[in-house]
């Protein structure tokens, strides 16, 4: 059980790892294109990140390919990942107040972000369900 745990917690990080130099980099190309404003490239940057980190995490983290739940998974992901879209756009906004470059800021929030998002995917959206007695 604890190798399964830790194959999908490095699973998780490489697949955050690739999801997070995507959103990133989206970020920065467009803040370069669209400055001075902060929510508007977060919030482009975000789709980015949440399609292919929904993606990802489905299909080879958790490896959850049963197709008749997905619906329900991304309707629960994309709301943890609006969730994470106001603690970032937060952190963004109040780290420029405090006269922290945004993109310090951005990986901040990436950090908290990544953080509470394992354990709620794995225990709430990705959960493992048992087969019902109907469909063994």
């Amino acid at each position: 059980m604890r190798s399964l745990i830790r194959r999908k917690l490095v699973r998780y990080l490489l697949a955050g790892g690739v999801t997070a130099g995507l959103e990133y980099f989206s970020f920065l190309a467009l803040y370069a294109a669209l400055q001075p404003g902060l929510v508007v490239p977060n919030t482009l940057s975000f789709l980015v990140g949440l399609l292919s980190s929904f993606t990802l995490n489905r299909l080879w983290v958790f490896d959850h390919k049963q197709h008749k739940r997905v619906h329900h998974q991304f309707v629960q992901y994309a709301v943890l990942i609006g969730l994470n879209l106001v603690v970032t756009n937060l952190v963004i906004v109040g780290c420029r107040n405090l006269h922290v470059e945004p993109f310090i800021g951005k990986i901040i929030a990436m950090v908290v972000t990544t953080a509470w998002n394992f354990v709620i995917y794995k225990y709430v959206i990705f959960r493992q369900h048992e087969p019902a007695a109907n469909e063994r």
